[in-house]
């Protein structure tokens, strides 16, 4: 069996930004103890002033031999070996996984994700991973891939991406032994394929065989939760646009007006657009999209509430504590003393007063 990860983002823009990992099964062919370590990250107990971003070079020291030096995609077969435990950073890469053994709880953008053996994972890039812990036993083998190359790789197919957006909600299947057979042979293709530089179209040939596999994990998507009715490509093109534009300017533009505008639509032909193709208003997003970075900054910085909502560029600290409350029940305060405690359930925001 094998795992894969290929997807990158905290948002769908960074999606192929919106937000990879294989399983090689031969136990030989496993890669061990690389020589560097990710000591340098911040542990949560000692909160840094910005999150550390990973990004793909920093993975190299682990990739297998067969992984293409100095390309955009890498293959690490032993990706537990790396060390997160206690540790928060923000991915800049795109991963897909497959785990082999044992169990890992962990939180992506302040939402739980737990996998055990059998299951098939995503990260998307701009995602915020803390709190890591896994089982002794835990193994898990990677695709990692640079989040431009995801991008380039993905941006011509229009129909896949209602099952990204669902894979940014629901970033784990559980794959039945079917899946994982068509997944391994999709794997070992695309494995052998990059082992043969000497191929004329390496390249070419290497990101057709990532889009083939695309098409299985979201078949997968499919059997489970059917996206077929979200297929008409102009919508989707005005949504991956408005995601865009969101993901680069959700720090200070917070109405709809104002994204409309920018996509010279009327605010109510975005909006439903939105809701047809993602199943959540254009308020919806744009408040995830603050909440979740305002939870980040909370948990994974030392800012002050003040220094937060002049980053996010709200009016005033007030402002910005009636905006979260609103959102999530409780006062930043209150959040960053409860997240510290360990003892809150981090969610997203509440759907009922989003959608």
């Amino acid at each position: 069996m094998y795992a894969f990860c290929n997807l990158d983002g905290a948002k769908i823009a960074n999606l192929i930004d919106f937000s990879q990992i294989f399983y090689l099964n031969s136990e030989k062919n496993r890669i061990f103890a690389p020589q560097t370590s990710l000591t340098s990250f911040p542990a949560m107990n000692t909160k840094p002033k910005e999150l550390r971003k990973v990004e793909l070079d920093d993975l190299r020291p682990y990739a297998a031999p067969t992984s293409p030096e100095g390309e955009d995609i890498l293959i690490v077969e032993d990706f537990s070996r790396i060390d997160f435990a206690g540790k928060a950073f923000k991915s800049d890469f795109f991963l897909i996984g497959f785990c082999e053994s044992g169990v890992s709880d962990f939180f992506v953008n302040s939402r739980p994700v737990t996998l055990q053996a059998g299951d098939f994972y995503i990260l998307f890039g701009q995602q915020v991973v803390d709190r890591v812990k896994q089982s002794p036993d835990f193994h898990l083998v990677a695709l990692v891939q640079d989040r431009n190359y995801v991008q380039e790789t993905l941006i011509s197919m229009l129909h896949l991406w209602p099952y990204l957006f669902h894979l940014m909600e629901s970033p784990v299947l559980r794959l039945t032994p079917d899946e994982q057979a068509t997944l391994h042979r999709s794997y070992n293709t695309i494995l052998q394929r990059l082992s043969n530089r000497g191929h004329t179209f390496w390249r070419e040939s290497v990101r057709t065989m990532m889009q083939t596999f695309y098409f299985d994990i979201c078949d997968a998507v499919e059997r489970r939760n059917p996206q077929r009715e979200r297929f008409r490509s102009r919508l989707n093109f005005v949504f991956y646009n408005f995601m865009q534009i969101l993901s680069a300017n959700y720090f200070r533009e917070r109405e709809v007006a104002w994204y409309a505008e920018r996509l010279k639509l009327t605010p109510k032909y975005l909006s439903e657009v939105v809701k047809q193709v993602s199943g959540r208003t254009v308020s919806s997003w744009i408040s995830s999209m603050v909440v979740m970075e305002i939870k980040n900054r909370l948990r994974n910085t030392d800012h002050s509430v003040k220094e937060i909502a002049t980053q996010l560029h709200f009016p005033n600290q007030s402002f910005l504590g009636k905006y979260f409350k609103n959102l999530v029940g409780i006062s930043p305060l209150d959040y960053r003393r409860l997240s510290e405690e360990d003892t809150l359930e981090l969610s997203a925001p509440n759907d009922a007063v989003l959608s």
